[in-house]
Formats: structure tokens, C-alpha cells, sequence
């Protein structure tokens, strides 16, 4: 994803914690510590679901998954 501007949280950590809570299903006050603050990650999943780009990311990290031979 392109990036035009300075953040205090990268991306890619939010994508994890979004990653995490589809993952577990644990609520989203419960995220852990290590993931940024709960408000600034549902910030973001609105906005990618809103515009697409949620399923759009979803899609693709499937397609990958099912491309990579079974162990």
C-alpha cells in the first residue's frame, strides 16, 4: 500500500492486528499491547472496508495461500 504521508503506527502493524482479530476473535479493547491502540486500528479497518480494499487484501492472502504447495 502506498504510503504518502509520516505515521506514528506503520501499516503493516495494523494489517497484523486486523490479521489477529479476524485470527482469534477476541474483541478490540482486547488486542494486545504489541499491536497499536484499538481505536487507530478500527479507524483503519472502516476506512479499507469502506473503500474496497479490506476484500481486495483478503482476496489476494488467499490466492496466495492456496498457490503455495502442500507441505
Amino acid at each position: 500500500m502506498p504510503t504518502k504521508r509520516h505515521r506514528k503506527c506503520g501499516l503493516r502493524l495494523i494489517l497484523n492486528a486486523l490479521l489477529y482479530l479476524k485470527k482469534s476473535g477476541c474483541q478490540w479493547h482486547l488486542l494486545p499491547n504489541d499491536f497499536p491502540p484499538y481505536p487507530i486500528c478500527f479507524y483503519y479497518f472502516q476506512r479499507w472496508q469502506a473503500d474496497g480494499r479490506w476484500a481486495h487484501l483478503n482476496k489476494s492472502l488467499v490466492q496466495q495461500e492456496r498457490q503455495q504447495p502442500a507441505p
